[in-house]
């Protein structure tokens, strides 16, 4: 049930990113709370995916930008930022 919650407020969060920032944002409040107080690891991929500063859903185009980086080996790398 504690994962139902979680999956649903990103799902949430993300949803709302363009039509309503401020609710979207409430969402990922909610989520990072609820991950905290029931002790939940949420995945790197997701924290990548939300601003520290404002806790705004990151969507390429819309709030930051994303570059990719190619390391000698051939590994890639994304890279967000946000101007919050």
């Amino acid at each position: 049930a504690q994962f139902r919650q979680v999956g649903y407020l990103w799902r949430s969060a993300h949803l709302h990113a363009h039509t309503a920032p401020e609710l979207s944002r409430t969402f990922t409040r909610e989520l990072l709370l609820h991950a905290e107080r029931e002790g939940i690891v949420l995945p790197q991929r997701l924290l990548q995916r939300v601003c520290c500063q404002c806790c705004s859903v990151l969507v390429p185009g819309l709030n930051c930008t994303a570059t990719q980086r190619r390391f000698r080996d051939g590994r890639q790398h994304d890279a967000e930022s946000s101007a919050c």
